[in-house]
């Protein structure tokens, strides 16, 4: 597949999409339930649906077919959500759902932060994230952050451990951010990150006495309260997996279930962006 882009001095660029590569935790039953995990919240479960007498879901046991019911809560897995994580539900915000089609796939930036130490009660500052920002020539709408929980195992739980998060300058940082480039009317146009991809467990500390504070900022909602608009309509994915992907330019695509819901596990996928080579000129014949 090939997608044509404008860069930030106009010019066209052209690249080719390799093969996608899968940036979501697995989560593996056998021979043992192997899994992500946060914040203490009830493990990920598989259970047979059997009715006495009548069905079972398990070929192994004489069924026809195999059916489970899972119980999981997202928040351990890989998931995406969106500010109705904090939000009043009677005000009816904006929920996964909601989110249009577009704003599921797109240029994704991915930064390398791994070198910054994942102490408990760390922060990623603002300023490395600005730098490479600041460097960026291609109109992209997702930014996604490897850290220090992309070299450890993918079901790593990171319960209690108060782990890395971003600093509150980070997440205004990223909220306000703009990529300008230059129109097909010859004005120029703007883009925002509508999507922050992170490894964490969290863009908040573990430990914060509720208040989400990095959350709100990067939503763009006040920092107290529950009843605000989200007016923005902007997403955050947690607990990816970065691990075999090097600082750089991918197409992301995001395949979250259409629940009406604040935060659902998903699939998410990132092409790399290679450069289609110019054809080669015929010699020229005296």
């Amino acid at each position: 597949m090939i997608l044509n882009v404008t860069d930030s001095a106009g010019k066209k660029q052209e690249f080719h999409l390799a093969g996608p590569v899968s940036v979501s935790r697995e989560v593996l039953f056998s021979p043992k339930t192997k899994s992500p995990n946060a914040f203490h919240l009830p493990p990920i479960q598989t259970k047979t649906v059997e009715y006495e007498g009548q069905f079972i879901g398990d070929v192994k046991r004489g069924g026809s077919c195999n059916v489970d019911v899972l119980s999981y809560v997202p928040h351990g897995l890989t998931h995406i959500e969106t500010a109705a994580h904090i939000l009043n539900t009677d005000t009816k915000p904006f929920s996964i759902n909601d989110i249009p089609p577009e704003n599921l796939h797109g240029i994704v930036y991915l930064i390398d932060l791994a070198q910054y130490s994942a102490e408990p009660g760390a922060q990623i500052p603002w300023e490395p994230i600005e730098t490479k920002l600041k460097q960026n020539r291609l109109p992209i709408s997702m930014l996604a952050l490897k850290t220090t929980a992309s070299l450890l195992p993918q079901d790593y739980d990171f319960s209690g451990k108060n782990f890395l998060s971003l600093s509150p300058n980070a997440a205004l940082g990223i909220h306000d951010y703009r990529f300008y480039f230059p129109g097909s009317s010859k004005v120029k146009e703007e883009k925002r990150i509508d999507c922050l991809l992170l490894d964490l467990p969290s863009i908040d500390p573990e430990k914060d006495e509720g208040k989400l504070s990095d959350h709100r900022r990067y939503f763009g909602i006040p920092l107290t309260g529950h009843n605000a608009v989200d007016s923005e309509k902007r997403t955050i994915v947690e607990l990816a997996w970065f691990s075999h992907l090097n600082e750089g330019y991918y197409y992301a695509v995001i395949t979250p279930p259409r629940f009406q819901t604040h935060a659902v596990t998903t699939g998410i996928f990132f092409y790399p962006l290679n450069h289609t080579p110019e054809p080669k000129k015929p010699p020229i014949v005296d």
